[in-house]
């Protein structure tokens, strides 16, 4: 329903398709045992395995037109885990932020939206001669 009323405004308005962007979080559970085996009838449970709820979040984004693709926000559990030890931020393809759950939360998401996501779409327009 919103979809197509969305899409009519942006028809009606010749909005053009550079500066309409979609935005969406995903999880991703990188460590996660799949819930089902194949075990004997004898056998409840397979012994010595804990499912594994490591996850972190993902925003993904970009313009209809395909032509800018927003930085990933990623979401992690640690601000520093162990294994990124001596790696810079900064270098990385994806802007890493942390959260207790791994969640992307308002505050999270407004930084983002402010500092990031206004940023690389106004260095676009003015890149592309767009309003």
């Amino acid at each position: 329903m919103f979809t197509t009323k969305f899409k009519k405004i942006i028809e009606d308005s010749d909005f053009p398709s550079d500066l309409v962007f979609n935005v969406d979080e995903t999880g991703l559970f990188w460590k996660k045992l799949p819930s089902r085996t194949y075990i004997s009838r004898e056998e409840k449970s397979a012994p010595g395995f804990k499912a594994s709820k490591d996850q972190l979040a993902l925003l993904l984004g970009g313009n209809t037109s395909r032509t800018l693709k927003l930085k990933p926000l990623l979401v992690y559990h640690f601000e520093n885990p162990r294994v990124m030890k001596g790696i810079l931020k900064s270098h990385l393809p994806v802007i890493w932020t942390s959260n207790r759950k791994a969640w992307v939360m308002q505050q999270i998401f407004s930084e983002w939206y402010s500092k990031h996501f206004c940023h690389s779409v106004l260095q676009f327009c003015n890149q592309n001669n767009l309003p």
